[in-house]
């Protein structure tokens, strides 16, 4: 991983491709998995990479080593991570209403259709 003028971050090797806190701890793992998860990110990585078909297509090493990432300041990295798990949080708490919820619903349509509600 080298970094260039403008302050992308940019791998040399398949080698310095794998991702590890002792390689890269100047990134955030949450911020690698926010931008990668991102679907935007994903044309821009693969460049012109195709399969024979569009169940068969595949990410080019080539592609992905030559991929610059844009790499926010620690500060936006470290707030990134709070609202990720701001949002992870929300996340959990509305399935588990939602779980309650259809556990409920039965119960509640069996006493409207009895006319007790």
């Amino acid at each position: 991983m080298r970094v260039a003028s403008d302050g992308v971050k940019r791998a040399e090797t398949a080698k310095s491709a794998i991702l590890s806190p002792v390689r890269l701890p100047f990134v955030l793992h949450e911020v690698l998995d926010i931008h990668f998860r991102t679907p935007s990110t994903w044309p821009k990585v693969a460049g012109e990479s195709t399969g024979t078909n569009v169940r068969r297509r595949r990410l080019n090493p080539e592609d992905f080593l030559d991929y610059e990432m844009p790499l926010p300041s620690r500060e936006t990295q470290m707030m990134l991570g709070k609202v990720r798990a701001e949002v992870d949080a929300v996340s959990r708490l509305q399935d588990e209403t939602a779980a309650e919820l259809d556990a409920l619903l039965p119960a509640i349509l069996d006493r409207a259709f009895k006319g007790e509600l």
